[in-house]
């Protein structure tokens, strides 16, 4: 048997998120959509990006078309280059490490669509090598469909039907925020919690971030922190930021300059005999 280790951030492979915001059916076109659903898989998505996850990693699934585009615009490419969004017809002999799953049904007739189709099912639930995890409303899945009613029964005997999402920090495992919504992943801003990271730099500063499970040892971190350095014998300090390279002293001071007696202001490092007068 192969076996893979646990996904990084979430205390669980496999989870089953159950809610019962109300779909929306797409203008012009039978398919349907949830924003609820979207908002809540763009957030993990970007989560598990934090995590330390390829894009290439993580495959973005949903039964209808109308979720798929509007997951898409939760999703820009700016963020989310490489992460694949399809729908569910088009990823059958696939697989991939990490599957996010969108039901997207939810109403008031319990109608379940697509969702009744033993092998739509069959494919959606079976794509994932490592970490699977599904939002949907299962109470109307459960009631619509014995195949339903089936795996809900057993994923709730082992505690993997929930209403909320177990978030656990890397760096501090018992802080664990329960993510019921895509607003609750404000509480973890940079995939950790929300302590101050407070990591020493090499250049004596402090990170400014909060915690993070990623770049640990701050070796991509770019300090954005005013220079402390002192750059001659009078004393002047850098005036650039910390990341920068410091260059010659270019505190303005006054100086003679020897060639005609004016007074001039120069940066530090300039000879005055290699300056020519302004005035």
């Amino acid at each position: 048997m192969q076996r893979y280790e646990n996904i990084r951030g979430i205390n669980g492979n496999l989870f089953f998120v159950s809610h019962s915001e109300e779909e929306r059916s797409v203008d012009d076109t039978k398919s349907k959509s949830n924003e609820h659903e979207a908002r809540f898989l763009s957030s993990l998505c970007l989560y598990l990006l934090q995590q330390g996850y390829e894009p290439s990693q993580i495959t973005v699934l949903t039964m209808y078309t109308g979720q798929m585009f509007l997951l898409r615009r939760f999703m820009p490419r700016t963020k989310f280059e490489g992460v694949r969004i399809t729908p569910v017809d088009n990823f059958q002999g696939e697989e991939s490490d990490i599957i996010l799953l969108s039901l997207v049904r939810s109403n008031e007739q319990g109608k379940i669509g697509f969702l009744q189709t033993h092998n739509r099912v069959c494919v959606a639930l079976s794509r994932a090598r490592k970490g699977l995890y599904v939002i949907g409303n299962m109470d109307q899945m459960a009631d619509a469909s014995s195949l339903w009613n089936g795996i809900i029964k057993e994923l709730r005997a082992s505690d993997r039907l929930v209403e909320a999402l177990p978030l656990a920090c890397q760096n501090h495992p018992d802080n664990v925020v329960q993510a019921r919504t895509g607003d609750d992943f404000r509480q973890v801003p940079e995939g950790g919690c929300v302590l101050d990271c407070g990591y020493r730099l090499a250049c004596g500063h402090v990170c400014i971030r909060k915690c993070h499970p990623t770049d640990r040892l701050h070796e991509k971190y770019v300090c954005a922190k005013p220079c402390a350095r002192t750059l001659c014998d009078s004393g002047h300090l850098c005036r650039r930021l910390c990341h920068m390279p410091c260059g010659p002293c270019q505190y303005p001071v006054e100086k003679t300059i020897p060639s005609c007696g004016h007074v001039q202001t120069v940066e530090c490092h300039v000879e005055p005999a290699n300056f020519v007068c302004q005035v």
